[in-house]
């Protein structure tokens, strides 16, 4: 497994809030944490030019600490019969996952809405799925992972979700499972036993920890223990969630992921 970095996780630290650039990230995260690599959220990428793009590969790159997976911060409607909108959603992913391609990625996540009751569901599936298909050409053209994140409606379940990967089809559309989003279910395990074999990558998710260094919202240790016991060997993104310090968040979560590793062999 590759430890990785969300950049959300020092979002405090980030330009306009704070003095740390997206150009000096990656530096920084290699430095501090001794961590090679990063998640990058498409908010932090607004304005950047094809150049600007290159530039930020270029400077992750020489830090030894790429980027690696983004994810798109919108949620987006797949299942429209308004093909005017369906049709400015693709050009939206086409958009990331182009960019997700000039930074030097491997994985592109995205959540999809809830469309709800509608008058034929069959005919809303057709769409859905014939639209995932569609975004997921252009990540098979660029050689990207198109990644589906747990979201309320269809992919809220792992049944859901597996569901629907299965349906589309493809070696390159897979799931972005979430440690919160799992902490939320009965199972957190079991939940995460069923999305992980889907995973290019795996947000471990944190919030704030004890004086001692255990995981107050829910239990890490299981959460771990979950995808390892599926043999997970892909991109485990720390994303620290908490009100703490976050560079304490992020070395505490660290510590918890080396420390299952370790267990392991």
């Amino acid at each position: 497994m590759l430890i990785t970095l969300s950049a959300k996780s020092l979002a405090r630290f980030l330009e306009p809030k704070g003095d740390l650039t997206i150009q000096k990230l990656p530096a920084f995260v290699h430095d501090q944490f001794d961590i090679k690599g990063l998640t990058i959220q498409t908010c932090y990428l607004k304005g950047q030019s094809p150049e600007g793009l290159d530039r930020l590969r270029d400077a992750a790159d020489k830090a030894g600490c790429p980027w690696l997976a983004m994810v798109e911060g919108d949620t987006h409607n797949l299942s429209s019969e308004d093909e005017e909108a369906t049709a400015r959603t693709i050009d939206r992913m086409e958009r990331v996952l182009r960019a997700a391609g000039r930074l030097g990625c491997s994985s592109v996540a995205m959540s999809i809405s809830d469309p709800g009751v509608t008058p034929d569901p069959e005919l809303t599936e057709e769409i859905l799925l014939d639209n995932i298909r569609r975004i997921l050409t252009i990540a098979e053209q660029l050689e990207l992972n198109l990644l589906i994140s747990p979201s309320p409606g269809i992919t809220q379940t792992p049944e859901g979700l597996t569901g629907l990967i299965r349906r589309v089809g493809g070696f390159r559309i897979g799931s972005f499972p979430d440690f919160e989003a799992a902490s939320a279910t009965d199972d957190p395990g079991a939940y995460l036993r069923a999305l992980v074999p889907y995973a290019a990558a795996v947000t471990v998710a944190t919030t704030e920890f004890g004086a001692k260094g255990k995981h107050k919202a829910f239990d890490l240790p299981v959460c771990l223990e979950a995808v390892k016991a599926v043999g997970f060997d892909g991109n485990l993104s720390i994303e620290f969630r908490g009100e703490a310090d976050p560079v304490a968040g992020i070395q505490a979560t660290h510590e918890a992921v080396l420390a299952a590793m370790e267990t392991a062999a």
